[in-house]
């Protein structure tokens, strides 16, 4: 019998241990694999033969094992690289041929396991659920207010659109660089037509990615999990100044939060978007203007919860254990 909750994540990850503390009391067998020690304190073991497979996964610190025909459910949080053994630190080709194989190999894994089921949704489903291109055509044709948005480097469908109103411009994928040993985030920041009409040759010679700036009354996080959406406001507005544009800027601590009720049209909205995703679990973000208009920002198929459920008590963590034991069957 397929009893056991296969969970792939980090030893850091915060999501995944308040997770697994409710499917404990639930009684849920679980096995957490945190990929980073897959080289370094786990065995993984994949043999095909004529007669059949043979998959089994040693947490050798633990000295815990699970077999593949116990797995019957995965939880995919936030795998993290292999660690290389410092038996190839001094060889730097090796070192990276390494890394790169192990890598290859957890994906070639999670293709394996597709016969069971995944929770949020399989690494494949994940990233096209992350194009945030898709995000917005599929929220508009379900009839969901959206921001005018352009991706590209265009320079006269930019100045175009900037000339029309208040832009403001984010991060496509990358949170940021280091430099002198400080890592140096990337925010959303408001960018002056001016500005960007200066810049012409680095519009040209780079992707941006730009949107129209909504006015707010607070910002929402609505979490969804297997049909139940659990809504929180983000007080942006009256927060700290710097929270105004992006909450993200300060401690996340230092904002007020509180629940809050979403129409039955944006839940059927969303209910409809998930479906379509194919993904059993959202985290939504919208801004709420200071007209009561819910605009779609985007959709993480995986993005992060833990904070909200601390704040506000929603009981978002037991809600996801109790989704992965009914995937148990």
């Amino acid at each position: 019998m397929r009893h056991t909750v296969l969970v792939v994540t980090n030893q850091e990850d915060l999501h995944a241990s308040a997770v697994i503390a409710h499917l404990h009391e639930m009684g849920v067998r679980v096995f957490r694999f945190n990929t980073e020690n897959l080289l370094t304190g786990h065995t993984l073991s994949l043999s095909q033969t004529p007669q059949g497979d043979e998959f089994w996964l040693h947490d050798q610190v633990a000295d815990r094992r699970l077999a593949g025909q116990d797995i019957g459910a995965v939880y995919f949080r936030r795998p993290a690289a292999p660690d290389v053994p410092a038996l190839w630190q001094d060889q730097p080709q090796s070192s990276a041929v390494v890394a790169s194989e192990s890598r290859w190999f957890l994906r070639w894994v999670y293709a394996y396991l597709s016969d069971v089921p995944w929770f949020t949704a399989d690494p494949l489903t994940l990233d096209r659920a992350a194009c945030k291109p898709s995000q917005i055509r599929l929220a508009r044709r379900l009839g969901m207010q959206v921001p005018a948005t352009y991706y590209g480097n265009g320079v006269n469908a930019i100045d175009t659109l900037s000339a029309q109103g208040p832009l403001v411009v984010k991060a496509i994928k990358e949170t940021g660089f280091e430099a002198d040993q400080v890592f140096h985030a990337f925010y959303t920041a408001q960018v002056p037509h001016e500005d960007l009409m200066q810049s012409r040759e680095s519009l040209a010679g780079s992707i941006n990615f730009l949107q129209r700036m909504v006015d707010k009354r607070h910002e929402l996080r609505v979490t969804w999990v297997d049909g139940q959406s659990f809504a929180a406001r983000i007080h942006s507005q009256t927060g700290p100044e710097a929270a105004r544009l992006d909450w993200r800027k300060v401690d996340w601590q230092d904002l007020d939060y509180s629940l809050d009720t979403l129409p039955p049209e944006l839940e059927q909205q969303m209910a409809a978007y998930c479906h379509e995703m194919n993904i059993g679990y959202g985290a939504f973000d919208f801004i709420v203007t200071p007209q009561g208009e819910h605009v779609f920002l985007e959709c993480n198929a995986n993005g992060q919860w833990l904070w909200i459920d601390e704040k506000t008590n929603a009981g978002i963590a037991p809600a996801i254990a109790a989704a992965l034991r009914k995937r148990l069957g």
